[in-house]
């Protein structure tokens, strides 16, 4: 699971990591660097973890990498790196 984790992560956060500008403009498909990752943080605690207890799949080493990789979520802090 870490290894799926890591490519899928990577892949996922690559756009955020590119030099296209951060002010891209809203309601045409465009996400935003600071936005992109908020919601791939929000992807593996909303839907991705939950998903894998739902069909029994032990999350235990997901959820282990998500807190390694700094994506954990604090009480004031929902973002990740």
């Amino acid at each position: 699971m870490p290894a799926l984790l890591d490519a899928c992560v990577a892949s996922w956060l690559a756009d955020a990591q590119t030099e296209y500008p951060d002010g891209l403009p809203r309601g045409h498909g465009c996400i935003g660097h600071e936005d992109l990752a908020r919601v791939v943080v929000e992807a593996l605690h909303v839907l991705i973890l939950p998903g894998l207890s739902h069909v029994r799949v032990d999350a235990m080493p997901a959820t282990s990498w998500v807190q390694r990789a700094g994506f954990g979520r604090g009480p004031a802090n929902n973002s990740g790196p």
